[in-house]
């Protein structure tokens, strides 16, 4: 195999199925014997993130308040996940001894200690294109394999299953998600494409999620070419083509968010106001970021935007300016 890690990202709505799918994923590959080469590490968001901690925000939301601490400190966990997998990936890769960040994910030390190769399930719902997209850049940055595992699932089956889990998440939680969540594209976003969809009422299908993590271990995400002066250039000066191209992919990104928040129904005509204020303020910021040199583009996006990279362009921009917005 080209590498020794494969980033599964499980996408789907709560009460869908992705844990299931996780659990019936390890059995299906003890029973083929795959297990024997394989280390299987399922990486659930609820139990890093208290599933309390969670609800606290969920209810600040829906209660239409804007809580900047409470969302810079929903925000700063995500970020503590995305790092901690970060170091994992590492970790895995060169299969060095951390005690301290194994225990962080309820792991013990043999399990660097093996020669298998690592599936590293991510079951958390992905709602957002970015969120995925930031996890896409890891596996990029490590030269390790990533796909994503999409459970397509209606609302009604969603908040059927997900009453009867013991700590059920609020059925207007997966309401709102339902009309937030931005499924997979492969056909309009290149770094999507290895994408494999079950649906809901089958997860019998395990076969194919196997057939493609396979793959990504034979062709891992390949890694930016390190040039520092390049790298250097990147983050510190854009060519007027790409300034250019911000201004425009913003302003349909800036639409895109405040059409979401009105769609949900839950922020009053005043709340609303605030809120496109809020996102505007986010793309000036963004925009003047992209214009003084701060902004640490990735090097094949800081130079020309164009067929090959316009998808991966408008996906960095949007994760941008979500990251200067209050969590919706």
């Amino acid at each position: 195999m080209e590498t020794n890690v494969a980033l599964v990202l499980l996408v789907g709505l709560p009460g869908a199925g992705k844990s299931t799918v996780c659990k019936k994923l390890s059995f299906y590959l003890k029973k083929r014997c795959v297990a024997k080469m394989l280390c299987i590490l399922h990486v659930c968001f609820d139990d890093i993130i208290p599933l309390s901690v969670q609800r606290k925000f969920v209810e600040l939301k829906q209660s239409d308040k804007q809580n900047h601490s409470e969302s810079e400190t929903w925000k700063n966990a995500r970020g503590i996940v995305l790092s901690k997998v970060d170091e994992l990936v590492k970790c895995l890769k060169t299969r060095s001894q951390n005690t301290c960040l194994l225990s962080f994910f309820n792991l013990s030390n043999a399990v660097v200690e093996s020669d298998a190769s690592y599936v590293v399930l991510l079951d958390d719902n992905f709602y957002y294109r970015s969120m995925r997209y930031e996890y896409f850049q890891l596996a990029r940055k490590h030269s390790v394999g990533f796909c994503q595992l999409f459970i397509e699932c209606t609302i009604d089956v969603a908040i059927q299953q997900n009453l009867q889990r013991e700590m059920p998440v609020p059925t207007e939680v997966i309401e709102t998600m339902a009309a937030k969540l931005q499924p997979p594209l492969p056909g309009e976003h290149n770094w999507e494409f290895s994408t494999c969809i079950l649906k809901s009422d089958n997860l019998e299908e395990l076969h194919v999620v196997w057939d493609t993590i396979y793959r990504t271990f034979k062709s891992p995400v390949t890694p930016l070419e390190n040039h520092e002066l390049e790298i250097a250039e990147a983050r510190f000066k854009c060519s007027s083509n790409v300034v250019h191209q911000a201004d425009i992919y913003m302003r349909t990104i800036v639409g895109q968010v405040i059409k979401e928040a009105r769609l949900q129904g839950k922020m009053g005509p005043r709340e609303l106001s605030d809120f496109s204020r809020c996102v505007n303020a986010g793309r000036q910021s963004v925009l003047a970021a992209v214009r003084n040199g701060t902004l640490h583009f990735p090097p094949e996006l800081a130079e020309a935007v164009d067929d090959s990279n316009r998808e991966e362009f408008q996906s960095f921009l949007e994760f941008e300016l979500r990251n200067k917005l209050p969590q919706t």
